[in-house]
């Protein structure tokens, strides 16, 4: 799956519409660049129900946050007005997208149609998904509202709220959700370490895989760095690198942001790879190259 369309309203400086999007997907200079990830990074909030997760990274808040649920009905609390008013013009955020999808999720489209006839009308006429989230703020811009307000198959709109909601919609949401990755600069060391450290001491062995797989990453070209490895200082862990064990921060900082993309591609494997800095151009070419060959760990990279 990935997005070859997307409509933004709402937030300062992004572009309103972005179209024939492949599977490089080239963001728009600084701060529009920001813009576009944020709006990414809501659909991807709103979908998977990471409400608070998504809005705390922002810069909307300048404390804690807290999720509000009754129902349907969802509440984000905790905003800051003035902070929300340096990202948001007007009153709510609306992202929208179109997505092309792959043979996985076109044939659990196409099997729900034993339940809804309406999937095989929809998919007949286009093989598409689009989907509308919305992030309503309240008249304080002290707390926002966030839910689905449309979901397309083709042609063919389908309920995301009350009784004529289809049983199958939400999971298929939720599942959407998951599919976007951002390796933006909220995503700190410490996070990362742990989030590899885990991976490696996986029961699962695809986390395991995933993190022999950012190992090798990083020892190749672009970034060439010594062997990934861990070390324990009064308990935490902290990555560290080669026979000398140096620490990230000895390595500086272009080490923990290879680590960081690494991670986010051959670990976390999303359908959609969100990269909004400005990166140098090997590492470019090789976040570019990622959608291709067979064994491709993302769909589409999003990169200015």
């Amino acid at each position: 799956m990935y997005v070859t369309g997307l409509r933004i309203e709402g937030l300062k400086g992004a572009p309103a519409a972005l179209w024939g999007l492949s599977r490089v997907a080239p963001l728009p200079a600084h701060p529009a660049a920001v813009a576009v990830a944020d709006a990414l990074t809501l659909l991807h909030g709103g979908l998977h129900a990471d409400y608070a997760d998504a809005v705390g990274p922002l810069g909307w808040a300048t404390g804690p946050i807290e999720r509000w649920t009754e129902g349907e009905d969802v509440e984000v609390r905790g905003l800051n007005a003035e902070a929300v008013s340096g990202f948001i013009d007007g009153g709510s955020v609306v992202v929208d997208v179109d997505l092309h999808l792959d043979p996985p999720l076109f044939g659990r489209l196409r099997n729900e149609a034993i339940r809804d006839p309406r999937v095989v009308t929809a998919l007949g006429q286009s093989p598409t998904l689009s989907v509308k989230v919305g992030w309503l703020l309240s008249a304080d811009r002290t707390m926002v509202a966030p839910s689905v307000l449309g979901v397309r198959v083709g042609q063919v709109a389908f309920d995301p709220r009350g009784k004529e909601r289809p049983t199958w919609l939400p999971a298929l949401l939720r599942d959407l959700g998951t599919r976007f990755h951002r390796t933006g600069l909220q995503r700190s060391e410490e996070v990362v370490t742990a989030r590899l450290l885990a991976a490696a001491q996986s029961v699962d062995p695809e986390e395991r895989a995933g993190f022999r797989a950012v190992a090798a990453a990083l020892a190749a070209p672009p970034f060439a760095l010594p062997a990934l490895d861990f070390v324990r200082v009064d308990g935490k862990a902290y990555l560290a690198f080669g026979s000398e064990l140096w620490r990230g921060r000895q390595l500086g900082r272009a080490a923990i942001d290879a680590v960081r993309w690494a991670t986010g591609a051959w670990l976390e494997r999303p359908d959609v790879l969100i990269v909004d800095e400005v990166v140098p151009e090997p590492v470019h070419a090789w976040l570019t190259a990622l959608p291709e060959g067979e064994n491709a760990p993302v769909e589409q990279v999003w990169v200015p």
